[in-house]
């Protein structure tokens, strides 16, 4: 008995809690400062990448190498990335500049 006495004053105590933490008025902004707008995201620009090899084919094995020339414009006005722009070429056809020569090139 005793404790359903408990039980009946913890379930008061919550009702009670949560009667009173409940508001009926709207909820309103807070009164400190004037309200920020979301900041909208960054646009979001993108580039087309050409890649071309001369001579396009190549005997496996043979001493022969061959020009890659990469060329990167913005797809929206052509343009190419500004100065400086970090660029990491990476191949799994063998080396640059040499064929033991390193598969990536900054």
């Amino acid at each position: 008995m005793h404790s359903l006495r408990n039980a009946s004053r913890l379930l008061f105590a919550l009702m009670l809690a949560a009667v009173v933490g409940c508001q009926s008025d709207s909820p309103t902004e807070p009164s400190s400062g004037s309200p920020v707008s979301p900041k909208p995201p960054d646009p979001v620009t993108t580039f087309i990448v050409d890649v071309t090899a001369s001579p396009s084919d190549l005997r496996a094995g043979g001493e022969t190498s061959s020009t890659i020339v990469v060329k990167v414009r913005r797809s929206d006005n052509g343009q190419p990335p500004p100065d400086l722009t970090p660029v990491t070429l990476t191949t799994t056809l063998g080396g640059f500049g040499s064929p033991g020569g390193p598969t990536s090139v900054p």
